[in-house]
């Protein structure tokens, strides 16, 4: 499995090793070991962020989208379905039919004008927290980014294949997708994408920063009495 490029979890480190050295010069000993806890909270939960290419998708709670409504075989996928827009290059297709695992009746495909449209991407109306979608390709490597406001968040390559696996991203917000193949067909197919909305924002670094902040503005209170 190649090795997922960790953008953010690399600059929440910088930042957790920045806060953990003001707060051990400028803070008590309860209020250091309070602040330490919470990057460490904050750290474990930046290396949890993955996207992987497995048997099964999300669990618990999520929203599916089938591409079954609102399609038409050989149109363009673009804003018929709710609550995304795919890029130029994406259409939908009614060809794969129980071909593959996974992949019924209406699904989405890179190659309806011809073969085929790569990179291509699809942007949600909503930050996700999850996500997962059923996906067959040539086997080859494909790569997967995830970006939020345009700004890559994580990226992986991963060995696709006709098996319908999910490809599943956990442990970070986005709100785009996009996919670029590396293989001679860069052809794929994808359906049942499953889908978790964020329902509390991002574990902020910026709110760590700022229990720092008030701890020394409360140090320098307490010398200042």
């Amino acid at each position: 499995m190649a090795r997922i490029v960790l953008l953010k979890a690399c600059v929440l480190r910088k930042l957790f090793v920045f806060i953990t050295l003001f707060v051990f010069i400028t803070l008590e000993n309860k209020m250091r070991i309070f602040i330490f806890l919470c990057g460490l909270l904050m750290f474990a939960s930046s290396a949890n962020a993955t996207i992987i290419y497995s048997a099964s998708g999300l669990s618990g709670t999520f929203d599916t989208e089938d591409f079954d409504t609102n399609a038409g075989h050989g149109t363009a996928a673009g804003s018929q379905f709710s609550g995304m827009t795919f890029s130029a290059g994406n259409y939908v297709s009614n060809s794969f039919n129980g071909t593959y695992p996974n992949m019924t009746n209406s699904v989405i495909d890179n190659f309806g004008a011809g073969c085929c449209n790569d990179p291509t991407s699809f942007l949600f109306d909503s930050r996700l927290s999850e996500l997962a979608f059923a996906f067959v390709s040539n086997t080859q490597a494909t790569v997967f980014s995830a970006y939020l406001g345009n700004a890559l968040v994580e990226s992986m390559s991963l060995n696709t294949n006709y098996s319908g696996n999910y490809v599943n991203f956990t442990g970070f917000l986005f709100d785009e997708i996009r996919i670029t193949s590396t293989g001679s067909n860069d052809a794929y197919i994808l359906d049942d994408m499953q889908i978790k909305i964020a329902a509390i924002p991002e574990p902020s670094s910026i709110a760590l920063f700022g229990l720092g902040l008030a701890g020394f503005m409360l140090q320098r209170k307490k010398k200042a009495s």
